[in-house]
């Protein structure tokens, strides 16, 4: 009986294994979440860069307001604000806080309509175009944008999507590294089993199988620890910011849920060829060797 103990307390422990694969799962859950995070910001950058269109003098109220309407009709268009001279004068009385009109007698300022470009027609040969198409028409005397702006955010976006991929290679090579050092040394672990098996006929297919199967199996329990901590890590995260937790995990429901499906294809390949290669080393092994 205490032989039998001794020996169950012996047995090697998948604990250890489901910990190291949720932890780098986790991990690498984090780097997907600030990728999607960094897309949304880009996103917003760019659609927050602002062309302001400018109506000639002759232009009358209908008709600016008739052109401003068929901006956002534009397949280009994420919005398209018209702003009445009055009002853009009124404006500009509360920033410089002194009354112009008083001085000038009259409104000098046109007609305007602040519009604001879908992100994927923000780069700077697409905002030219849509520039030099609405100038076109008669109702415009100009249109203006800061070019040098749209190159900063641009430039910057692309250095940040390089440093972002680079991050991304060593994670995927750090967690390909722990999740096959954590199953080896289970398979290590059994490596006098795996010998005794092979002396006795069994065929390799059937020996590596049974590894298969449990090292799937701590991969799918370490993916459910990673989900698990990654969607507290994420509430934690809208609650801190005073975000709505259920409205944002629905809204971002498609990404996380790609995510999810990624690292679990992530986990179970790495478990699979883990023990696959782990396991015939072993069986090429001569029974001195496994000492």
């Amino acid at each position: 009986m205490q032989a039998s103990r001794k020996t169950r307390r012996r047995r090697p422990s998948g604990l250890p294994s489901v910990v190291s694969i949720g932890l780098v799962l986790f991990s690498l859950g984090l780097l997907g979440i600030s990728v999607f995070a960094a897309r949304e910001v880009s996103r917003y950058l760019k659609e927050e860069f602002l062309v302001e269109v400018f109506f000639a003098d002759s232009a009358q109220d209908i008709d600016a307001e008739q052109f401003t309407a068929q901006l956002t009709k534009q397949p280009w268009a994420l919005s398209a604000t018209f702003i009445h001279k009055d009002k853009a004068a009124e404006r500009l009385k509360n920033e410089i806080g002194e009354d112009f009109l008083q001085y000038y007698g009259t409104n000098f300022l046109p007609h305007k309509t602040d519009l604001h470009l879908r992100a994927e027609f923000t780069k700077p040969a697409e905002v030219g175009r849509i520039a030099a198409e609405i100038r076109r028409n008669p109702l415009i005397e100009d249109v203006r944008y800061q070019p040098d702006m749209l190159d900063q955010i641009t430039k910057n976006l692309r250095t940040a999507q390089w440093v972002m991929l680079a991050i991304s290679a060593i994670m995927v090579l750090i967690a390909v590294s722990l999740i096959s050092s954590s199953l080896r040394l289970s398979v290590f672990a059994s490596r006098f089993l795996i010998k005794s098996m092979q002396l006795v006929g069994a065929t390799e297919t059937f020996i590596i199988m049974p590894f298969i199967r449990k090292f799937a199996g701590y991969a799918l329990w370490g993916w459910l620890l990673a989900m698990t901590l990654l969607a507290g890590a994420i509430a934690a995260a809208w609650y801190l910011t005073a975000f709505s937790t259920a409205v944002t995990l629905l809204q971002h429901a498609p990404q996380f849920a790609l995510l999810a499906g990624i690292l679990l294809v992530i986990g179970l390949i790495l478990a699979v060829f883990s023990a696959w290669f782990g396991a015939r080393k072993y069986l090429r092994m001569k029974i001195e060797q496994l000492y």
